[in-house]
C-alpha cells in the first residue's frame, strides 16, 4: 500500500470515529459554579457541541453585573441543548456563504474545497463562550477546522440564531 492509500485509509477510519454520534448532556441548573467574581460561571459537566465534547472548564458564562443570573442560566442551559444537536447543514452552509471560503480558496492546495460533511466532522471545538445582558445571549463557539490550522473558526450565535462564522488568526 503506498503512503497515500494509507493516509487515505487512516483519514477515512478517523471521519467514521468523528461522526458517530455523541449524546447531548443535559445540562441542569446544578451545573452550574460560580467563579471567583460572582458574574462569570463555568460547568462542572461536559459538554457536546456541534456533536464534538467540550469540558466544563471551556465553558464560560458571563452575565452583566445589574443582570439576574437564573433566568439566563436556564437559557443557556436550553442554549447547549441546541448546539449539540446543531444542523451540519446550516453550519456548512454558513461557512460556504462567509468570507471564510474565499480565504480558503485562496490557497492552491484548497482551491476546490469548501465546508461538507468531512470538514464538519473533522471540527475541533475549542471553547463555547456566553455573553448575557440586556435581555439577549450572544454565544461564540470557537473551533479549529482541517483547512487553515493556524486560525481560529469563531461562530457567532445571538439567543439562538446563528450570526456569523469568522476566522480569526492567532497573532502570537
Amino acid at each position: 500500500m503506498q503512503n497515500d492509500d494509507k493516509t487515505s485509509a487512516r483519514l477515512h477510519k478517523d471521519i467514521r470515529t468523528l461522526r458517530r454520534r455523541i449524546p447531548a448532556v443535559r445540562s441542569r441548573m446544578d451545573n452550574f459554579i460560580t467563579a471567583d467574581n460572582g458574574a462569570s460561571y463555568h460547568l462542572n459537566c461536559a459538554v457536546t457541541v456541534f456533536n464534538k465534547t467540550v469540558r466544563g472548564s471551556e465553558v464560560e458564562i458571563f452575565i452583566h453585573a445589574d443582570e439576574p443570573a437564573t433566568p439566563y442560566l436556564a437559557r443557556v442551559a436550553e442554549m447547549v441543548r441546541r448546539l449539540a444537536d446543531y444542523p451540519a447543514e446550516k453550519l456548512m452552509a454558513a461557512y460556504n456563504d462567509s468570507p471564510c471560503l474565499a480565504l480558503v480558496q485562496s490557497f492552491a492546495e484548497y482551491r476546490d474545497k469548501e465546508a461538507d460533511e468531512d470538514w464538519f466532522d473533522a471540527l475541533e471545538v475549542y471553547s463555547l463562550v456566553f455573553d448575557c445582558g440586556g435581555g439577549r445571549i450572544v454565544t461564540t463557539v470557537t473551533a479549529g477546522d482541517v483547512y487553515l490550522g493556524d486560525a481560529y473558526l469563531m461562530v457567532e450565535f445571538a439567543d439562538e440564531t446563528l450570526q456569523t462564522v469568522t476566522i480569526d488568526y492567532d497573532e502570537t
